[in-house]
């Protein structure tokens, strides 16, 4: 009987030791032989622990580093890494010296494992090398460890040259959103051509009756800010080509006449349903394509068989649909003709009889940026008297004192006496960083080698935009965003 006892707690106290967790230092002991599989087992066990927690805990991360992280691991790695050593740091004084006698739990260690988990990080954002996966890294690792930071700036710029030239809208949008800054010297040529290129890679990509995403993603471009932008999104969507017409030709001051243009080309190209179209309709639709057969003559110029017939239906659009843009488009292309082309007097006429058809006003409660009707009278004024004169007396001089073979100089500022030549340069030998802004004086008739304004100048990109007449505020845009500069008073 005693022996049958015996062995009936000899068996309880077998099954007892079996399903007991094994010790956190067994598990510790399988972590140090690298038998993971084992180790991650104990500690998962340990991972609530009141005492065994947070090392539990840390050494999961570290054999989740041995591992293959994905993206998503590894972040989450990192924001948690700070929270277990926290947690570390809890625990009763007598605890904590009695594990750090025992593991590797010291502030160095967890220092160290955070700082393997960005290296890790960062090189699995260059070996995939694409801008979404480096907006995910902005976004969930805005601000590395110190010692990383040349780091993960040198794989920000190089994932955001690889993809300069790239056409995909998302990618293009990205970039010009956050990571101009990172744009190379060499590189700023491109950069500054990200804007004009959105909206073409908008409609490579996305439907037209979806614009209202493009401006959302850009609040401050011509989609975003026209005041009839849903009655247009609403056409493109219908589709509907004698909607199209009645609404251009009612309405004058869209900023999106041409993408509404381009869709009435696009569905009439093999139009054979005119009978749909009433006769103003059909009317509307041929002058349509008279200017689009002009401008095609325009820029094939051996095609323009007598120029007063192209200054006759330049003269007749205008007349029949300016302000609009086409028609501003249009009166622009045709006067380069008759430049290039020596025809001064067809120059003069078609100016001096388009200026009536633009006003000096816009639409009442439309907070639109797209106001070039303003500009159009002025800039009609300011060609006249040049085209009147006659051509011989000029010619382009360059200036050579401020232009350099190594460098890109632009946007430049001309004080109101003329007596000082602000500009922005990047790849000069005296650029600090980026682009930067020099000016150069009028001595003696000739302009000074250009010195560096440091006040203005520094890490990024500056550029002067305009100067007020009494020389003392400057417009700039700086890294992005638009900065005033006044001059202190000597």
């Amino acid at each position: 009987m005693k022996t049958i006892y015996f062995l009936l707690m000899l068996s309880a106290c077998l099954f007892i030791a079996c399903s007991s967790p094994q010790s956190f230092k067994s598990g510790f002991k399988h972590y140090e032989n690298r038998d993971f599989a084992t180790a991650k087992t104990v500690f998962e066990q340990y991972r609530k622990d009141k005492r065994y927690g947070p090392a539990a805990r840390y050494f999961l991360a570290k054999i989740k580093l041995e591992g293959n992280p994905t993206f998503d691991e590894y972040l989450l790695l990192n924001h948690s890494l700070p929270d277990v050593y926290a947690d570390f740091q809890m625990l009763p004084p007598k605890t904590v010296r009695r594990q750090l006698k025992r593991y590797p739990l010291d502030s160095a260690a967890f220092f160290e494992t955070r700082e393997l988990v960005q290296r890790q990080l960062l090189s699995l954002v260059r070996v995939r090398g694409t801008v979404s996966i480096l907006d995910s890294l902005v976004e969930g690792l805005p601000q590395p460890m110190p010692q990383l930071q040349p780091a993960y700036d040198d794989t920000r710029s190089t994932i955001v040259n690889l993809h300069l030239d790239d056409d995909d809208y998302d990618v293009l949008t990205a970039l010009v959103q956050r990571h101009l800054a990172f744009v190379k010297p060499e590189n700023y040529p491109k950069s500054r051509r990200l804007s004009d290129r959105l909206w073409t890679a908008f409609e490579q990509k996305y439907p037209l009756c979806q614009l209202d995403k493009f401006a959302a993603d850009h609040p401050q471009s011509f989609v975003a800010r026209d005041c009839w932008r849903e009655e247009v999104r609403q056409l493109l969507c219908k589709g509907d080509v004698a909607q199209m017409l009645d609404f251009h030709a009612k309405n004058r001051w869209t900023a999106l006449e041409s993408v509404l243009l381009n869709a009435i080309s696009d569905k009439t190209a093999d139009f054979t349903k005119d009978s749909f179209l009433n006769s103003e309709q059909q009317a509307h639709l041929l002058d349509l394509r008279r200017r689009n057969l002009a401008l095609a003559r325009i820029r094939n110029t051996g095609s323009v068989a007598d120029t007063a017939v192209l200054l006759r239906q330049t003269q007749d659009y205008i007349a029949r649909y300016a302000p609009r843009y086409s028609a501003f488009r249009l009166m622009e292309e045709a006067l380069q003709f008759f430049l290039e082309k020596k025809r001064y007097p067809s120059a003069i006429e078609l100016l001096t009889k388009a200026r009536a058809f633009f006003p000096d006003t816009l639409p009442r409660g439309c907070n639109t940026n797209f106001d070039y009707q303003l500009r159009v009278k002025p800039w009609i004024d300011g060609k006249l008297p040049i085209l009147e004169k006659p051509f011989e007396n000029l010619q382009k001089t360059p200036l050579d004192a401020v232009n350099t073979p190594e460098g890109d100089e632009f946007s430049p500022v001309l004080s109101a006496g003329g007596s000082e030549l602000y500009f922005g340069a990047s790849g000069r030998r005296d650029n600090v960083s980026g682009q930067d802004v020099f000016v150069s004086r009028m001595k003696n008739g000739q302009w000074s080698p250009p010195e560096l304004v440091a006040a203005l100048s520094g890490e990024g990109n500056q550029i002067p935009l305009s100067m007020t007449a009494d020389g003392r505020q400057m417009l700039l845009f700086v890294n992005g965003r638009l900065h005033t500069s006044f001059r202190k008073t000597e």
